[in-house]
């Protein structure tokens, strides 16, 4: 079974800040200057739609509308696009469009589960984590951000528990590597079971753990502008820190 708790924990914060950029590019990347944030805003039970706003809180514009939820926004390096996970067209896949909302589209068709986008640095691949069909373990896939074809998975959960799962990726500033959180299996209450930070080449080879030890790494590692550095979450549920 898929896990839930990231996508069910930004639902219930009510607003879930999801990624940087605007004005020109991604403050993810070298050289770039911070612009405009997109969010996940939770307006009422069963909807939450995609904002951007200053990076001092003004200025907030709706660049998704209607019922569903649409959420994990993060900008592609440009600035120009922004990709998304979303359930309106029945399970969650990722969708693109345009820094200013328009030309909404649906880029995959699992038909399972489909989160937590990343552009590439060169802004033609999208990696995220998800599942297709009823396959019960999510995977690390890349995808082509424009036609939305070349689906492939990055990661496999061979040789783990039922309820293996790869998630969360991001693309290291140069584009030669990915982060991602790999959970061996489940206990029977949902509790994950030696979650940590992976890392691997970006065509999925050289994959292996970055941390160790008993508790939990979740919520999104993502990298320091200049590749050195990544940062992520650990800690049992409650009484997670950042690291």
């Amino acid at each position: 079974m898929r896990p839930m708790r990231p996508i069910l924990l930004s639902i219930g914060l009510g607003v879930a800040v999801a990624g940087l950029a605007l004005g020109p590019v991604s403050a993810s990347y070298p050289g770039a200057t911070n612009g405009r944030i997109a969010i996940a805003v939770r307006a009422a039970a069963g909807t939450a739609n995609i904002f951007t706003m200053l990076p001092d809180g003004t200025g907030m514009r709706q660049l998704t509308t209607g019922t569903g939820y649409h959420l994990c926004p993060a900008y592609s390096a440009d600035g120009r696009s922004i990709a998304y996970c979303a359930n309106v067209s029945g399970a969650f896949e990722i969708w693109t469009m345009r820094q200013d909302g328009t030309k909404q589209r649906q880029v995959t068709h699992l038909g399972g589960f489909a989160t937590f986008p990343d552009f590439s640095p060169n802004g033609t691949k999208i990696a995220f984590g998800g599942s297709e069909g009823t396959d019960p373990n999510s995977e690390i896939y890349v995808v082509n951000a424009r036609t939305g074809g070349g689906l492939r998975a990055l990661t496999s959960c061979a040789g783990y528990g039922a309820g293996c799962h790869n998630d969360t990726p991001a693309w290291s500033p140069d584009g030669t590597k990915i982060i991602f959180s790999h959970t061996d299996d489940i206990t029977v209450d949902e509790d994950n079971i030696n979650e940590q930070v992976w890392i691997m080449d970006a065509d999925g080879g050289n994959q292996h753990p970055l941390t160790t030890g008993l508790a939990p790494k979740d919520q999104v590692p993502d990298w320091s502008p200049d590749g050195s550095k990544i940062a992520y979450t650990a800690g049992f549920y409650g009484s997670e820190g950042t690291w």
